[in-house]
């Protein structure tokens, strides 16, 4: 039932029972409730995935006879029944179509001669396509513009699917089929080699081929495609390198060494960098200089989003956490971790800057891109920092499943602290951070190390004694950075923007009147609409909700 509070509007969304600790300064870090991380159910040993940005569906190809169907806005899920069981790992969509192209099993329960399926998005109806497919990530690709889809075969063959009738015609390649790129502005196919030291390429006009070596490898290698610089990047697992083509040339452009045997490589077309995933560890190549740089992590699976400059790499293995996911921040090529489960395969929406993660245990991970995370020791899971009366800071590491690791102290002499929030990666460095306010109204940042401890303190603010209130609602404005919503003695209510880099863009006031509640938090978008709320409580103890719009303001 809504109510209109003391200034006008919004939710009653709790009693004074159940609001009565709020406002407490003792503990910072909380995790940001609502839709970030959730778990939907797929078929059995979820696989491939694939995303349809027109309407925002993703889809999952399992390891059963089965396609799982996600309703993004919803998160709620359907089942396809495709009629063959054993595959489950490849995927493709034509976002201009509505049609979802698939590998199917022999029926068998095995990964064997494996076929081609194909999903009416618009019905959900299936389609046989009859060609026989090798059943592995990688080796189906679709060109948007031209409605064909290629399909590897299971010899030295590449398929060509009309999408508009669902007939193939079939091109013979010299050498062993591994995964494919497309370059829809030239309407040129590249193929990476199971085997053997030759890329092939498709002329998808004409359907001819020619050929390019390269260093010999026996994996099937990864192959992505710049279409904004017409550069074609195949790693090879076996040699860990990465081949740089020129494609207006079909030349050699460059080799670079990359982490040790690298299993995916991905572009962001926007920034003209390349990433290579490695066992452990990422490469991060400079398109316009080929210079590689190293990022800790690494997996078997990549996925860009080029909105936020965003890299997810599942399959992690670095350290003491397995399958979760390395998230790479693409301005400062650093990285950190999240616990989200990850095995197999990833995939991103930019539009609403969702990232979806398979899972052998028949699940799905959906992480929130927007919501920011309080790991304060790099473990993958949120963490809550709690400061004593004597002053004491202690970290309480989070399990991941509800409950607690053995505590650390992580500080001293914080009693002199008159506010401290947890505000997420406030400088940009891909840890999470600490904003403090001592006695004398002078606001320090406490940058978090990533390994339960601090580097060097920085004073961004001072003046701040005129406050009464101060919170880190996360990314209030939409700009994609962290920032802080601070009410002062006359109940004004003023954004803080942060700039990405441990300060600030200028103040503006988002509300009057607040000095009515006793209490304000930031909880991250509580109401699930995608955007960072604030909590706030009012004398006569009832619990507010302020759906914030995205933008810096509020929603009525």
């Amino acid at each position: 039932m809504e109510h209109k509070d003391a200034l006008g509007h919004r939710r009653v969304v709790a009693s004074s029972a159940s609001a009565v600790m709020l406002g407490s300064l003792l503990l910072v870090g909380l995790a940001h409730p609502a839709r970030a991380d959730t778990t939907l159910p797929t078929g059995p040993r979820s696989a491939a995935i694939a995303v349809n940005q027109a309407t925002d569906k993703i889809y999952v190809n399992n390891y059963d006879d089965t396609v799982t169907v996600i309703d993004g806005p919803t998160n709620t899920t359907a089942t396809i029944q495709t009629g063959r069981s054993g595959d489950g790992r490849s995927m493709v969509v034509n976002p201009e179509t509505n049609k979802i192209y698939f590998t199917k099993g022999d029926g068998s329960g095995c990964a064997c001669g494996a076929s081609l399926g194909v999903i009416d998005g618009a019905s959900n109806t299936v389609a046989d396509i009859g060609f026989a497919v090798i059943p592995d990530a990688g080796m189906l690709a679709v060109n948007e513009v031209t409605n064909k889809v290629y399909a590897a075969g299971d010899g030295r063959r590449v398929a060509v699917i009309d999408g508009d009738t669902n007939t193939t015609a079939t091109i013979p390649i010299p050498t062993g089929v591994g995964k494919l790129a497309v370059n829809p502005v030239t309407n040129t196919i590249y193929v990476a080699p199971s085997n053997g030291g030759t890329v092939a390429v498709i002329d998808g006009d004409t359907n001819s081929t020619a050929t390019i070596p390269i260093t010999t490898g026996y994996h099937p290698m990864s192959v992505a495609v710049n279409p904004e610089t017409n550069k074609i990047y195949v790693a090879n697992r076996d040699s860990n390198i990465l081949t740089v083509i020129d494609g207006a040339t079909n030349t050699i452009n460059a080799e670079l060494t990359t982490a040790n045997h690298p299993a995916a490589v991905a572009v962001n077309p926007w920034t003209n960098k390349i990433y290579v995933s490695g066992d452990d560890a990422v490469t991060v190549v400079d398109g316009d200089t080929n210079t590689p740089t190293t990022v800790r992590g690494g997996g078997s699976a990549l996925a860009v989003n080029p909105a936020t400059n965003k890299i997810y790499v599942t399959g992690y293995s670095y350290g003491s956490t397995p399958n979760a996911v390395t998230v790479i921040d693409g301005t400062t090529d650093t990285s950190a971790i999240v616990a989200a489960g990850g095995h197999h395969s990833v995939a991103v929406n930019p539009l609403t800057n969702k990232i979806y993660v398979t899972s052998f245990s028949n699940t799905v991970r959906v992480l929130d891109g927007a919501t920011p995370r309080k790991d304060y020791n790099d473990d993958g899971t949120t963490d809550v920092l709690a400061r004593d009366t004597a002053g004491t800071l202690w970290l309480y590491p989070g399990n991941g499943s509800g409950g607690w690791l053995d505590r650390a102290q992580v500080g001293q002499g914080w009693n002199v602290m008159t506010v401290i929030i947890g505000s997420g990666d406030f400088n940009g460095d891909s840890t999470a951070d600490v904003l403090a306010r001592d006695s004398a109204g002078a606001l320090w940042l406490y940058p978090g190390n990533g390994s339960s401890g601090w580097l060097g303190r920085a004073q961004v603010g001072q003046g701040w004694n005129v406050m009464t209130a101060i919170i880190g609602p996360g990314d209030f404005n939409g700009d994609g950075t962290m920032d802080v919503l601070a009410r002062d003695t006359a109940g004004a209510l003023w954004l803080y923007p942060g700039n990405g880099s441990g300060g600030w863009f200028g103040r503006a006031q988002v509300g009057q009147g607040w000095n009515v509640m006793t209490a304000v938090i930031g909880p991250g978008d509580f109401n699930g609409d995608g955007t960072m709320d604030v909590l706030a409580r009012d004398t006569a103890g009832a619990l507010w909700l302020y759906p914030g719009n995205g933008s810096g303001g509020w929603f009525g």
